[in-house]
């Protein structure tokens, strides 16, 4: 935010201290803010590497990009915009900065932290349209070790946090609301699936239960038979031989 206004150009650029842009990547940008004037903001692809080589992200969702109005494919899909790769216009950040009484346009609410990027992409499409780049601009550097179960849970909740504030905007109006609530339960399901790689069981079967309770899918569901099976003692089954386990492990299944 202090950058934001001290800034004198017409364009914000983010890029964090351990991230790179390809050398095209601002040229391409302003050619795009020039052919679409209306845009608010920029947008491309981005590569992601780490030590070991190129690597790609679970969920990565490239393909669901789009320009022109995105406030309800951000809504939906949600945060699919890599930070890196965003340019806005100035004027823009610093009306939402007065709109909503902050130091700049990025919201400081303890809250939202590690998601105010998601939150202020959803304030700009609420405004105006975005122009897309399907070109991987930028390379974004995946560290070692960068998940942890604080930021794990802290980044889902914030995420969350900034769609409910989303959906009281007038733009959201017209959203379907079982899209919303979906939305909200893949939210707790991709959780659920985290703390499984990060070896919670236990954290686990708490996501995919709220997920199947926000709205029942197959693979939430799976989700928490896996964890429950494997990691509640009260719903292992005794210890059987290699020859009854097939059928006792019916039995088990049908409860």
């Amino acid at each position: 935010n202090a950058g934001i206004t001290a800034a004198t150009g017409d364009l914000i650029a983010f890029l964090d201290a351990d991230d790179l842009w390809i050398p095209c990547k601002m040229s391409r940008q302003i050619a795009a803010f020039e052919a679409s004037p209306e845009c608010l903001m920029a947008y491309s692809d981005s590569l992601y590497f780490r030590e070991t080589g190129i690597y790609s992200p679970p969920g990565l969702r490239e393909d669901r990009r789009a320009g022109g109005d995105i406030f309800e494919l951000l809504l939906v899909e949600g945060n699919i915009i890599p930070q890196l790769t965003v340019v806005a216009r100035k004027q823009a950040l610093v009306q939402i900065a007065a709109d909503n009484g902050w130091d700049g346009p990025l919201d400081a609410n303890p809250d939202v932290i590690s998601s105010e990027d998601y939150g202020l992409w959803l304030d700009l499409a609420a405004r105006g349209p975005a122009a897309y780049i399907p070109e991987r601009l930028s390379w974004y550097r995946v560290m070692a070790g960068g998940l942890n179960l604080s930021h794990l849970e802290r980044s889902h909740a914030a995420s969350r946090s900034v769609m409910r504030r989303a959906i009281s905007k007038p733009q959201a109006a017209t959203v379907s609301r079982e899209r919303i609530r979906e939305r909200f339960a893949e939210t707790w399901y991709e959780e659920g699936y985290e703390h499984m790689e990060l070896g919670r069981p236990d954290a686990a079967a708490r996501c995919f239960a709220r997920s199947l309770a926000t709205h029942p899918t197959t693979a939430a569901a799976k989700g928490l038979l896996r964890t429950s099976w494997l990691f509640i003692p009260a719903l292992r089954p005794p210890p059987m031989g290699v020859a009854d386990r097939g059928e006792d492990f019916v039995s088990f299944l049908r409860g």
